[in-house]
């Protein structure tokens, strides 16, 4: 999804004219085998927000995390 794939979300924004708001990547434990499973994922947010941690959950995991402007 375009989403978490850079390059469907920039096809998205080039074909549809639907920009990003954030593209979340991935590290994964082992990055030569995918396998065994996900380290971390944290939202990269459109220029001016940033990711903030929403003081809760898993800081590895991206919905712990908020696109947020700053004043």
């Amino acid at each position: 999804d375009r989403e978490h794939d850079a390059i469907l979300a920039l096809m998205a924004w080039v074909e549809k004219d639907v920009a990003p708001e954030h593209i979340i990547p991935t590290k994964w434990k082992n990055d030569t085998d995918p396998s065994q499973g996900v380290l971390r994922q944290r939202p990269i947010c459109k220029f001016p927000a940033e990711a903030m941690y929403v003081g809760h959950g898993n800081v590895n995991a991206s919905s712990s995390w908020k696109c947020v402007a700053q004043a």
